[in-house]
């Protein structure tokens, strides 16, 4: 029994470090923008010599309400048909991976969702990640998993 807490507790670890490391990439391109004097967000990103792609595969978008629906009954998603933001048209949600799509390779996901969250946070947009609903950088307090749905952040949503 103490070694399913112990592997537990190293799941855990592990997720918080790959996510980090991708914040950390982001954090590597605003200082070398400083250092060479670039002031406006975008150009932050577009004008660092630092890799600028990660390769991913768009899973879905834009959902009707008759897949969300599905979704929901088949135990895939919390929210009911009109509920999601993936029900809006254009869509306020995406579900991505990072490629290729291996789902038993989780840090993968965590180290994409902190990269994908660093460069929104750099160009001033704001999202939600499936892997940490409330945005508190804590992932032991997750109750549901969907570590490929990224979501705008908006008050009129």
């Amino acid at each position: 029994m103490i070694g399913f807490f112990q592997s537990a507790k190293n799941e855990r670890s592990s997720k918080r470090l790959a996510f980090l490391v991708g914040v950390i990439i982001l954090f590597i391109l605003i200082v070398f923008a400083f250092i060479f004097g670039i002031k406006e967000p975008v150009n932050i990103y577009n004008n660092c010599s630092l890799p600028k792609n990660y390769d991913c595969s768009i899973l879905q978008g834009w959902r009707s309400n008759e897949e969300q629906e599905e979704l929901f009954k088949a135990g895939r998603s919390k929210l009911r048909a009109k509920q999601s933001k993936h029900n809006y048209h254009p869509s306020f949600a995406v579900d991505v991976a990072p490629y290729p799509v291996d789902w038993e390779n989780k840090e993968r996901f965590y180290h994409f969702a902190g990269y994908v969250k660093g460069v929104a946070d750099t160009i001033g947009i704001k999202i939600r990640w499936g892997g940490d609903w409330n945005n508190n950088n804590s992932f032991d307090d997750q109750t549901f998993d969907d570590l490929p749905h990224f979501e705008l952040i908006n008050k009129g949503f």
